[in-house]
């Protein structure tokens, strides 16, 4: 099994999304005693050892692979009544920051004390879902249409723009260019004329042609999207933001550019891409793994674990020595929630952990209230206040 493969299994486990097969493969992966190293890292601080010599006891490889963690970890007896699923860091950031494990994907399942804890009933008779499929398009006249919730995304084709299922929008006259916006909440996909698609994460904008023409293929963004671009030599993609140009042949990569944000970043995962420093004229071509960080006008590069700054696109968010303001930003983006002030008192610890996007938010702040000992959510409708 590759690499990547096996993060993918994990990351569709904790989210539900894992088939019997696929669970069975991921049991039988871990039992082999193969990538020992990852499979550590994935579970955290359970050896490898002790997980597969667990698992080696199991006869039927189809039972849940929940009661073998759950298992192996009371067995361990390290771990509190919340399992933390996380991927080993570089110890330089361990050494240097508090690092509070945070997850909240099995916490349905094996906090049974909600019922009982005054503060989880609170939350739930306010239960926030994550977000969706939610998007519009504005089209050369001005029109703006909502696009349907149960579509993923939307494609060109000869000329006209349809879903991505081949079925029509309604109301969509011929135009030229489309801005697709997702509020708050929000996500959606997109196939441009040339094959390149593109995802759209929360709060951001695709301005882009219906058809490309003969020499370039520009876009223009704002927010964060991940794009794939088909490779055409003779036609450059460039993507643009308010502060620097992007441009490919055919490669995979991310921009986070939202306006309110002090930094903008460009992550390569695989071919290469020039980024241009637009107030500066500084430029740089990126190697898969490297990210270039735009900040008070400078462009600078940095090595990276691309899987941090993509994991969106699959409803995981990755955080790697995160502080809470960063944390609560990301939070209101995609659960279209306000957060008050943050208490004096709350310690600047920064986070080490995954937060899987498709749950409802009341089970991240009962995971950040436990993690951040000081400090108490209080949902009143969609505005969150906090106290220690």
């Amino acid at each position: 099994m590759e690499r990547d493969e096996l993060i993918t299994l994990f990351y569709k486990y904790r989210s539900n999304q894992c088939s019997p097969e696929e669970a069975e493969r991921l049991i039988q992966h871990i039992q082999s005693g193969q990538d020992g190293e990852l499979v550590e890292s994935l579970i955290g601080d359970v050896s490898v050892e002790d997980f597969s010599g667990e698992i080696s006891e199991i006869a039927d490889l189809n039972e849940s692979l929940d009661r073998v963690l759950l298992r192996v970890q009371q067995n361990k007896k390290k771990r509190s009544e919340f399992t933390v699923f996380y991927r080993r860091l570089p110890m330089r950031w361990v050494a240097a920051t508090a690092a509070v494990l945070l997850t909240v994907f099995v916490i349905r399942h094996l906090d049974g004390k909600r019922e009982s804890d005054p503060e989880a009933a609170s939350l739930e008779l306010h239960e926030i879902a994550p977000g969706g499929n939610r998007a519009t398009i504005t089209v050369d006249d001005g029109r703006v249409l909502v696009l349907k919730e149960n579509q993923e995304g939307i494609m060109s084709k000869d000329d006209a723009l349809i879903y991505a299922d081949g079925s029509s929008i309604n109301g969509l006259e011929p135009t030229q260019f489309v801005t697709l916006s997702t509020p708050r909440a929000g996500r959606y996909a997109v196939t441009l004329s040339d094959g390149t698609n593109v995802w759209l994460n929360a709060e951001s904008e695709l301005v882009y042609p219906i058809r490309f023409d003969k020499n370039e293929r520009n876009v223009y963004v704002k927010g964060e999207a991940y794009f794939e671009v088909a490779h055409d030599q003779n036609r450059p993609f460039i993507a643009h933001t308010n502060k620097q140009d992007i441009r490919v042949l055919g490669t995979k990569f991310n921009i986070y550019a939202y306006d309110e944000e002090a930094v903008q970043r460009t992550t390569l995962v695989q071919g290469a891409v020039i980024v241009q420093n637009n107030n500066l004229q500084q430029s740089f071509r990126l190697k898969p793994g490297q990210q270039a960080v735009n900040e008070a006008n400078d462009l600078s590069i940095l090595e990276v674990d691309t899987l941090e700054y993509v994991s969106w696109k699959d409803d995981v968010m990755i955080l790697n020595s995160y502080d809470l303001p960063e944390i609560l930003r990301q939070l209101e983006r995609w659960y279209d929630v306000e957060f008050g002030e943050i208490p004096s008192g709350i310690k600047p610890v920064r986070v080490f952990g995954m937060i899987h996007r498709n749950v409802p938010l009341n089970d991240v702040l009962k995971t950040l209230s436990d993690n951040y000992n000081a400090v108490q959510f209080k949902v009143n409708g969609r505005r969150i206040t906090m106290s220690e």
